[in-house]
């Protein structure tokens, strides 16, 4: 979504590589890692959630992490902390499917979000983004501790620097 609003028409022309692993953790780290090793690209984001990982595992992520030069990308409990942040300030502490459930209603996606994931969410986020940086932006006041911290994301902290955009 945000590749395209910020292509190269709109922003400088930096390379922006996706890739979906269907990994988490010290798999989905080890993964870029044999992905990456032979291309050499100035900046490496990995992204995943909290889900079911431990601090112990979170630890180790964040070693290898360093150790591979990536940045990591977190959200906790998961993805979704970041998606409502588009809509809303909150402190509040949710399960996955309260996750769910919120963003399911009238005043959000208003459809079943989790048959909704995957799809789209351009109409929907869009022109959120700013809010959603703003919100992730206070969070990061007083929920600072991406092993303890719940809600928690840090993805605020690198759009302006994977984009080379200031304002969204």
């Amino acid at each position: 979504m945000l590749a395209r609003k910020y292509s190269r028409k709109n922003v400088s022309p930096q390379k922006i590589m996706i890739k979906s692993m269907a990994k988490s953790g010290l798999s989905l780290l080890d993964g870029a890692w044999r992905m990456e090793k032979d291309r050499h690209h100035e900046k490496v984001y990995v992204v995943f959630d909290r889900d079911a990982l431990t601090n112990a595992e979170l630890s180790q992520c964040q070693k290898l992490a360093k150790q591979y030069h990536f940045q990591i990308l977190f959200s906790c409990i998961n993805f979704e902390v970041w998606i409502l942040l588009h809509f809303e300030y909150f402190e509040t502490s949710y399960t996955p499917a309260q996750l769910v459930k919120k963003l399911s209603g009238k005043n959000f996606f208003a459809t079943d979000y989790q048959k909704f994931k995957g799809q789209p969410y351009d109409a929907f986020l869009l022109n959120r983004v700013g809010v959603a940086m703003k919100n992730a932006t206070l969070l990061a006041r007083t929920n600072q501790n991406w092993l303890q911290s719940n809600p928690y994301t840090n993805l605020h902290h690198y759009l302006p620097e994977i984009f080379s955009v200031s304002k969204f």
